[in-house]
């Protein structure tokens, strides 16, 4: 073996160990994101059973996220509904600021984890549904985002909450 074939196999065996090292790190950085899409799953299904737990006037009460009082317009804010603001009447509640001004007994997860704050963002929006006849039906999007490399990644779930003063069914 001649040494210019020895620095070619060479020059070959350490573009083989870059790739494969590239490899590694775009693999740890998709099972990282996944893991976070994963968790920001729990997060927004512990939001929703909080949501179907509560009673409807307790939600809609001055304490509640439904009171009108709780809308924002901040615009950091409404970047994190996934364009879901703009559905009118829309309201957008910062879940976050909600919980952390709500005492124990109103927030809706009250064991959610403060360290999970630094990670995550959540929001809700809200909207009537008008064409469903006298029942009023909140239609409620529970949107949990995170930061992923450049931008941000989010999970939604739906949940349509009645108002039982105005259900027929009972």
């Amino acid at each position: 073996m001649s040494m210019i074939e020895a620095m070619v196999a060479a020059a070959v065996l350490g573009i083989g160990i870059l790739g494969s090292f590239g490899g590694m790190v775009l693999a740890s950085r998709q099972n990282s994101s996944a893991a976070r899409l994963g968790r920001a799953d729990g997060v927004a299904t512990a939001i929703r059973s909080g949501l179907q737990v509560k009673s409807y006037a307790a939600l809609s009460a001055a304490t509640g996220p439904f009171d009108p009082g709780n809308c924002t317009l901040t615009p950091a804010v409404l970047a994190l509904t996934s364009g879901l603001s703009g559905l009118a009447p829309a309201c957008v509640v910062d879940l976050d600021a909600f919980d952390a001004a709500a005492t124990p007994v109103n927030r809706i997860v009250p064991s959610y984890n403060p360290a999970d704050g630094t990670t995550f963002r959540r929001v809700l929006v809200m909207w009537n549904n008008p064409a469903v006849g006298p029942t009023e039906i909140r239609t409620v999007a529970i949107i949990v985002s995170f930061a992923d490399g450049l931008g941000r990644r989010s999970v939604q779930q739906f949940l349509g909450v009645y108002n039982p003063a105005t259900n027929l069914l009972g």
